[in-house]
């Protein structure tokens, strides 16, 4: 993950819905130029203007140099976390905090960097590992060329593309959400109870490693209990076999 894919993902947790990108990336790099005191050419604190942080967003500029430059630091986190943790809680809407943890836990675990900072970036606190993250970031090259789209199968306007990207935050995206089907393999049964020690148990189950499991993680957030989930996957079936029938 490089610092135009963070921005992007953690946007949507804004508690702000309207701001613009250029002042969520001011408000994210704060503590970072405010702690180490990063410079522009002019001899003014960092600043990226519209422009660069659409670059940024575009995977057409990399990361200024300066920002690079301040991770040989010593203690770079630990003088940015007082300032990290009051971005944190004034910008970031912490009422979603479990399903921001989630999704930002599953894309560090897929990410390409070593099992060794993945190890140490992964914590139960959520500001704590969002600050691990973004310097993580800071370090990758973020020219680096997203996945294409892949367009699969068209036929006048109707088409299947294959796109890049987080399955689940297209899949419980609020807009257009009567307008979108997501599709994912589940076990034959429909299971809606999740384990991590299915050898200890005597009836089928779902791995939370698993595209299943991690879809009934997002459902337990939204505090559907596995007996709800159950009844209302019955109710669909039942309605979509008497339309088939017709």
């Amino acid at each position: 993950m490089n610092i135009g894919n963070y921005i992007k993902w953690l946007k949507p947790y804004c508690k702000r819905k309207r701001i613009s990108n250029e002042l969520f990336v001011e408000y994210l790099l704060a503590p970072i130029v405010m702690g180490e005191n990063i410079e522009n050419k002019e001899g003014g604190l960092l600043y990226l203007d519209k422009s660069r942080v659409s670059n940024l967003l575009l995977h057409k500029d990399d990361v200024p140099e300066a920002l690079r430059e301040v991770l040989e630091n010593d203690g770079v986190e630990e003088k940015m976390q007082e300032r990290f943790s009051k971005f944190y809680i004034q910008y970031i809407d912490t009422s979603r905090d479990d399903e921001l943890h989630l999704e930002f836990s599953n894309l560090i675990k897929n990410d390409s960097i070593s099992e060794k900072e993945k190890k140490y970036i992964l914590t139960d606190d959520t500001c704590t590992m969002l600050l691990r993250l973004f310097l993580s970031t800071l370090k990758q090259n973020n020219k680096a060329a997203a996945p294409e789209n892949l367009i699969v199968w068209q036929r006048g306007s109707n088409y299947i593309k294959v796109v890049a990207g987080d399955l689940f935050k297209k899949g419980f995206d609020a807009r257009n959400k009567n307008k979108r089907i997501v599709i994912i393999p589940v076990n034959t049964t429909f299971e809606t109870r999740l384990t991590d020690d299915i050898e200890k148990e005597t009836q089928p189950l779902v791995s939370s490693e698993t595209i299943h499991g991690k879809f009934l993680n997002r459902l337990y957030i939204k505090e559907l209990s596995p007996a709800e989930i159950s009844k209302r996957i019955d109710t669909n079936l039942k309605k979509n076999y008497k339309s088939i029938k017709k």
